[in-house]
């Protein structure tokens, strides 16, 4: 007879909201039945919001410099990401964050599913996606939206208009410039981007970012980052449908 599928609210889980993913081996190692969940986000909106936080550090508004750092720093978490999920594939799961946006309960189902725990009713689960108040992320705090501010009421719940804001904040130029520094992981996960892989594209783009020193670090980085990408097969991203 099969035992009973725990709920949800009996597993321990730790959630890290950081652009990185050290530490897991040694977590694999420590806890051999973690199982580890990873979120990706479509490289144009994360550049971009990594660019205004690495901006905001500086007293600055985001700019090609900015831009560029963050691009190669999506491909760095990309490539380890392809890297972990490889030496760890039955303990991984991968799911995108448009993906959760756009079908939040059945992307929560699927991933239910993969981890062997009991789904939640969906009238409670929609009850509770609909009463998430959206934080503003702003200078490395959150600042939680007034819920008796009227203002503020369009904030509650899932925000789909985050998944397609670099559609509206980032220029052409910008989005070509993310799109070829990103090219050699975005297809790891099954994001479109209008990048290549020409030498030129790419000595284009950096030459977007001031100094010398900064580029030709951000070129090795990048150079290190694809042929690790270019070894690695495609994960298997979490199906929902």
């Amino acid at each position: 007879m099969k035992p009973d599928m725990p709920d949800i609210e009996d597993l321990d889980a730790w959630c890290v909201k950081a652009n990185t993913s050290q530490g897991v081996s040694r977590v694999a190692a420590a806890v051999p039945e973690a199982t580890f969940v990873y979120l990706e986000r479509d490289p144009r909106s994360t550049a971009l919001s990594m660019a205004k936080a690495l901006a905001r550090g500086q007293g600055n508004r985001y700019n090609h410099t900015t831009l560029v750092k963050a691009s190669v720093d999506w491909l760095c978490n990309a490539a380890r990401f392809v890297k972990l999920i490889d030496e760890y594939p039955e303990r991984s799961v991968l799911f995108r964050y448009e993906d959760l946006i756009r079908q939040p309960i059945k992307t929560l189902e699927a991933l239910y599913r993969h981890l062997g725990v009991a789904g939640v009713d969906e009238d409670v689960l929609q009850a509770g996606l609909d009463g998430l108040f959206y934080k503003r992320t702003q200078g490395g705090s959150e600042d939680p939206v007034d819920e008796e501010d009227p203002k503020d009421q369009a904030t509650v719940g899932l925000q789909q208009q985050a998944i397609d804001r670099w559609r509206r904040q980032l220029t052409d130029d910008e989005v070509r410039l993310v799109s070829i520094l990103t090219f050699p992981g975005a297809g790891h996960f099954d994001y479109t981007c209008t990048g290549s892989l020409c030498p030129g594209d790419v000595r284009w783009a950096l030459r977007r970012a001031e100094g010398l020193r900064f580029r030709t670090r951000q070129l090795l980085r990048y150079v290190y980052y694809r042929r690790q990408l270019k070894r690695s097969p495609a994960p298997q991203l979490l199906g929902c449908c």
